[in-house]
């Protein structure tokens, strides 16, 4: 058996393999159960950082089944530790896969295999009740051959149903409304559409659509930049090496305006998303985990406990003894009966009460402002093998597009994009990656 020596030991039950990604406050091992063999990623943060963001992310990943969002199975107490275990992709993150192609950029066909299982998935969040606010290439996993798409990290997830006013994201898929906005709500769901626009864009061409080319991994300039296009001081140009109906469905995804932005069921509805949709993405695809999972009654103790300094050992999941299909572990009408979901802002009640709410940057009286924003580096150190994408007809790059000149000049293209909160929160507690992100050479 491997030894755990670098990792936590989680019992009998457990076999430590080998780290998948390190964060600023945590870590991602992968993990193999003894009696099932499946693998498995479990991240560990530590539990004097155990707060709203941590439970929210357990809440909402716990509460979402579906074959293009990364499931959860359970989480272990252990006395310094709390381990996250959730299901493995092994085909590591698209940032990973996108950057690891020749041209660091994906053919049209391919990219819409990628992009339709996205919007899939993130219509299946908004459907749930939630919007993810965080979506973007390192967040989104492969597994599989041909790969499956899963989104992942779901630290930043909020309410669909209502308005958000926290500005949270990461710079270069951040919406011109998170920017240039002092105070006031904004749609959840017109934000998620933005950040599903700038992954499309930047599959087809290598490099973000608002963005410094000369140093695309600068958070300022890329804000500024979406600044000004929001503002009308600049245009968006969609990638030249993209079909017309392709051009058209990114110009109307990233509108700067939220309210005139399409909606995912009119991206749905696109004549270039239906080309070529596979039979199998048709369907609701919600689908029961072949592994089983923590019931709602012991996700909610341990979260409870874990804020604690109980416990003098791993504590053991408890699953039902039903043969039948395990019950979901947090339901929307049954999670404001769990004081974490109430807690975390995920549960109904934190509608009618404020005092469940999240705090906005406004009324801590913190700025949102570009020059006040803060930035926390959050990404993992060790790259996984991508898999083999479907092999379709050829796209060419034009030799005079940004990314062919960028190219030649040696530029760095597509960098590994931090993450930014306002200065009421701190998000690396939270932002470990299931899946490490690559660095460019």
């Amino acid at each position: 058996m491997a030894s755990t020596s670098k990792a936590e030991d989680l019992g009998p039950e457990w076999q430590y393999i080998r780290p998948l990604g390190r964060g600023a406050h945590g870590t991602v091992y992968l993990y193999r159960h003894t009696d099932t063999l499946v693998q498995f990623a479990v991240k560990f943060l530590d539990r004097k950082s155990i707060g709203k963001r941590v439970s929210q992310e357990i809440m909402v990943q716990s509460a979402l089944q579906h074959r293009n969002l990364t499931m959860f199975k359970e989480i272990i107490l252990t006395p310094k530790k709390l381990a996250i275990v959730m299901e493995y992709s092994e085909g590591g993150d698209l940032h990973s896969y996108v950057t690891g192609q020749k041209n660091k950029l994906l053919r049209e066909s391919v990219a819409r295999y990628f992009f339709q299982q996205l919007i899939i998935g993130v219509d299946h969040m908004h459907k749930e009740g939630y919007a993810h606010r965080d979506i973007k290439l390192e967040n989104l996993l492969l597994n599989g051959n041909p790969p499956v798409l899963k989104i992942c990290d779901f630290g930043y997830t909020a309410l669909n149903s209502n308005k958000a006013f926290s500005k949270v994201g990461t710079a270069a898929y951040m919406a011109p409304e998170l920017l240039y906005t002092k105070v006031g709500s904004y749609d959840v769901a017109a934000i998620d559409v933005w950040s599903c626009g700038v992954v499309l864009h930047t599959m087809l061409t290598g490099i973000y659509p608002f963005c410094d080319a000369k140093d695309p991994n600068n958070e300022r300039s890329s804000m500024a930049k979406i600044v000004e296009y929001s503002q009308g001081a600049a245009s968006y140009v969609p990638p030249q090496n993209a079909s017309k109906a392709c051009q058209q469905l990114l110009s109307s995804m990233l509108v700067p305006t939220a309210q005139k932005r399409i909606t995912i069921a009119g991206i749905q509805r696109s004549a270039w998303f239906q080309q070529l949709l596979p039979k199998d993405f048709k369907s609701p695809n919600i689908e029961q985990p072949t592994f089983s999972q923590q019931r709602r009654e012991a996700l909610c103790q341990i979260l409870e406990r874990a804020k604690t300094g109980l416990s003098s050992g791993a504590v053991s999941p408890t699953y039902g003894k039903s043969a039948k299909a395990p019950e979901p572990i947090v339901s929307k009408a049954s999670a404001s009966k769990c004081p974490a979901a109430v807690e975390a802002g995920v549960a109904p009640a934190s509608l009618e009460n404020s005092s469940t709410r999240a705090r906005t940057p406004t009324a801590e009286g913190a700025s949102d402002s570009l020059e006040e924003s803060e930035y926390y580096k959050c990404t993992a150190s060790v790259a996984g093998d991508a898999q083999q994408a479907p092999q379709h007809s050829s796209d060419e790059t034009p030799a005079n597009s940004q990314v062919a000149v960028a190219q030649r000049e040696g530029r760095l293209l597509l960098p590994p994009q931090k993450n930014i909160c306002s200065t009421t929160c701190n998000p690396c507690a939270e932002k470990v990656h299931t899946m490490p992100t690559a660095k460019v050479s």
